[in-house]
């Protein structure tokens, strides 16, 4: 009887889910409420009184020129902010680092889409600073908003927010087959509409490089390395990764031994917020000593990475992939579908009681 109830409860969520949503899209409709919904432990509907109710931070944003003061629950937070390196609020899978494969979409009550990796916001690995945390705001300069706000301060173009934040969907890449490990030779860059393009040293040294100096730990000791590379977004942008849907992409990395992180695209991209020179995301092919000789020809490195999680070793392969849109069919759909669940419940419920 219990699971009977809590289907019911689910499909009713997803209904109402999905016909809100569905509404609110038709006409932009500002979003009061928010939805909660993917691999997490607490999904369901947040109206402003609620997310009040939870930790809050306030934080002085400039978007656009303007400088604001938000109010709101921050995205860590709001997905159970709790000890150690994983959220307990996110559902995550197997292998190390489970939660650098995690990603959150951000859906607006007209559509649109902003996509920000889990590691991003990890204060384990992106280590974001304080003031400076990705927030769902309900308050502007201490008046309550009509709907809630997704406010990625460190993009001042404001390209990466959302007004009228409708829903929040948290996602998941399956972790890489488990590889033979062993020192790469070359990568594979592929980027939607594009055939693979392999890459290796000499491809690597041909672009304009940069030197950077990056300290975190490994195993408990500090270590502070230069590498010498080619920043990530210059290489992306070689092979046409970063010309469109920046913002609702996403990047995996994945080294011989098939430890593979997600990225979203956007924290590459200078003109939204990206670190630059010398603190910006390189493909490094040497150190201090010289080439790399351990961690293969090519290692993904991450500054501000507290734990060295998102450097990628020995790396095999760069895949960049485009979240689909958000469609009205598809929304209605799922609500039929959520419809036809719910009666199927209801009815099944009313035969045993009869």
């Amino acid at each position: 009887m219990q699971s009977n109830t809590i289907r019911s409860r689910t499909a009713s969520l997803t209904f109402l889910v999905g016909i809100s949503t569905l509404l609110a899209m038709s006409d932009g409709a500002a979003a009061e409420q928010l939805t909660l919904a993917g691999d997490v432990t607490n999904p369901g509907i947040y109206t402003i009184s609620e997310l009040q109710s939870l930790p809050s931070t306030t934080e002085n944003v400039t978007i656009g020129g303007v400088t604001s003061s938000y109010t709101g629950v921050s995205l860590w937070t709001f997905l159970g902010d709790g000890p150690g390196p994983n959220p307990p609020g996110v559902i995550m899978g197997t292998g190390k680092n489970p939660s650098l494969r995690n990603y959150i979409v951000a859906t607006g009550s007209n559509g649109s889409q902003s996509l920000v990796s889990l590691g991003e916001i990890n204060p384990s690995f992106g280590n974001p600073p304080q003031g400076s945390l990705d927030l769902i705001a309900y308050k502007q300069n201490g008046s309550l908003l009509s709907s809630p706000q997704f406010i990625v301060p460190q993009d001042t173009s404001g390209a990466r927010s959302v007004t009228n934040l409708a829903s929040l969907n948290v996602l998941s890449v399956p972790q890489a087959p488990t590889g033979p490990g062993g020192l790469s030779t070359e990568f594979t860059v592929s980027v939607p509409g594009n055939a693979p393009v392999y890459v290796n040293l000499a491809t690597l040294k041909s672009f304009p490089s940069v030197t950077e100096t990056v300290m975190y730990m490994s195993g408990g000791t500090p270590v502070t390395d230069t590498f010498t590379g080619v920043p990530i977004w210059n290489l992306l942008s070689q092979y046409g990764a970063t010309q469109n849907a920046i913002l609702t992409r996403y990047l995996t990395a994945t080294g011989s031994d098939g430890y593979n992180v997600l990225f979203s695209l956007a924290e590459f991209d200078p003109n939204l917020g990206a670190p630059t020179y010398p603190n910006e995301a390189i493909v490094a092919y040497a150190d201090t000593n010289g080439d790399l000789t351990s961690s293969g020809f090519a290692r993904l490195v991450i500054p501000g990475d507290n734990f060295g999680g998102r450097f990628v070793s020995n790396l095999v392969s760069l895949d960049v992939v485009t979240v689909p849109e958000p469609t009205s069919a598809l929304l209605l759909i799922s609500g039929l579908a959520a419809i036809a669940l719910l009666t199927w419940s209801q009815n099944r419920s009313r035969a045993r009681a009869a």
